[in-house]
């Protein structure tokens, strides 16, 4: 027995008791929670398979067509961390995920119609114009940051909301194993909209071409995937917690955040410890050292990282056993997203030879389309082979080998698929290989997650077990 112990100020469930599952939650609702980000998945994956061709065809150079595809995720870089931590402070009354779900989907809705639509508003705008070309261009452009950057940031409020519902359920452990399920699946029906031909269809015939028809039908399923979520997710207003105490410090009392708390272990019926604070002493030998070279650059250094972005200052105070992971996520989603991205331009030139800058209905443009239909099979097979792996065997495999293995197993698999694109060029044997590139797909919306909640449960247990002492 321990006389006393001393942590860190924390909030901790008034009602806790040893950790233990208390909740029940279906596949059903798991499903459902998850059905914004099949959604998200669906629409940034369809879009960003017509993106590229549509915007070498709207006139912009390779060169220029990196950058905006960048904009996005940098945009991301910096205000994904903002909208997290306003997420987790948010008071509103419907909750602290969905309001931000419902206004990043929303934009995402806009750029749906912004970019398939953009030339259209310009000649509306303008007439038949070079300044309704240009600002038909500007609106494809704009719309390609925002579907980009609203479809990144709405998964962080959609992982909280899932982590939220499955905290201290019989549920917890599979809860990403859906998540990466339906996020597979939503693949699945992106790709397959891109790969069926719209154009000779009565669909493609009323709203005006193969984009316009694809584009309008994410639009409605999409909306269809928001409102399922939404409506199924049980959220509590964070200021009903505060009226209810749900969540108070240890003593009950508001703690000053630089003063660790001192656990006495004086209880003799089982109960919890009495806290108390300590006083503030003032350290002579720290001041001693202060004006010590050491100290100095300490100090110098200390106020440099403060003037960094936030994000960046995030990043810098990673714990130490979550950076192995998180260098090997960013290696490998950067892979994972360049593959996304230039496949079907890849397989659109490098297989069929074909042009986007080429006349309308010549051969070489005609080329290129059918390369981009079909390479969107691919990527329709990689979605496939990705929702197979994640629901059905990536558990039984981390069960049986662990995690590194597994992980090191997606990462090789992506690695040879490419090499071999490269090597032999064609079209049954690319796909092929492209359909491989799933199982790396799957690890990364898998381990990751699991990962990084094994790392705060595990903390969370020893918190409880230091106290029950």
């Amino acid at each position: 027995m321990m006389d006393s112990i001393v942590i860190e100020p924390v909030v901790i469930p008034a009602r806790i008791s040893g950790m233990s599952s208390n909740r029940t939650i279906s596949s059903v609702q798991l499903l459902l929670l998850n059905a914004i980000v099949c959604g998200l998945e669906f629409c940034a994956s369809a879009g960003f398979t017509y993106i590229p061709p549509m915007l070498l065809k709207a006139g912009v150079e390779e060169r220029y067509m990196s950058i905006i595809l960048g904009l996005g995720p940098l945009l991301g870089f910096f205000l994904v961390p903002i909208i997290g931590r306003a997420s987790d402070q948010c008071r509103s009354r419907y909750g602290r995920r969905r309001p931000f779900i419902f206004g990043l989907s929303l934009l995402v809705i806009v750029s749906l119609v912004m970019i398939p639509y953009g030339e259209y508003f310009g000649v509306y705008a303008f007439g038949d114009s070079d300044s309704s070309k240009n600002f038909g261009i500007f609106l494809l452009c704009t719309g390609v940051v925002i579907l980009d950057f609203a479809s990144e940031a709405c998964l962080t409020p959609c992982e909280a909301l899932l982590s939220d519902a499955c905290k201290n359920t019989d549920k917890r452990e599979r809860c990403f194993t859906y998540y990466s399920f339906m996020i597979s699946l939503g693949g699945c029906i992106g790709y397959l909209i891109t790969a069926l031909d719209w154009r000779s269809s009565s669909v493609g015939m009323y709203f005006g071409g193969q984009e316009q028809s694809a584009f309008s039908l994410l639009i409605v399923l999409f909306m269809f995937t928001m409102f399922a979520t939404l409506l199924v997710a049980e959220e509590t207003s964070q200021r009903t917690f505060e009226n209810k105490n749900d969540y108070v410090n240890l003593n009950g009392t508001k703690t000053d955040d630089n003063i660790p708390l001192i656990i006495e272990d004086k209880s003799k019926n089982g109960s919890l410890p009495s806290i108390s604070l300590p006083e503030r002493k003032m350290d002579h030998s720290v001041l001693s050292d202060v004006t010590s070279p050491r100290s100095i650059l300490t100090i110098l250094c200390a106020r440099c990282g403060e003037m960094l972005p936030e994000t960046v200052q995030n990043l810098l105070r990673i714990p130490v056993v979550l950076r192995p992971l998180a260098i090997a996520n960013f290696c490998s989603w950067t892979s994972l997203m360049c593959f996304n991205l230039f496949y079907t331009d890849f397989v659109a030139h490098a297989v069929y030879k074909g042009n986007p800058n080429a006349p309308e209905d010549s051969p070489l443009r005609e080329l290129y389309d059918e390369g981009v239909r079909m390479a969107s099979w691919g990527l329709l097979f990689h979605c496939i082979t990705s929702a197979i792996y994640a629901y059905y065997f990536i558990e039984k495999l981390i069960q049986s080998y662990g995690t590194k293995p597994v992980f090191m197993f997606g990462a090789i698999s992506m690695t040879l698929s490419l090499m071999g694109m490269l090597v032999v060029p064609g079209i049954v044997f690319v796909n092929i290989l492209a359909s491989l590139t799933g199982f790396a797909y799957a690890t990364l919306t898998t381990i990751p997650f699991l990962l990084v909640n094994s790392y705060h449960e595990n903390k969370e247990v020893r918190l409880v077990e230091d106290i029950n002492l």
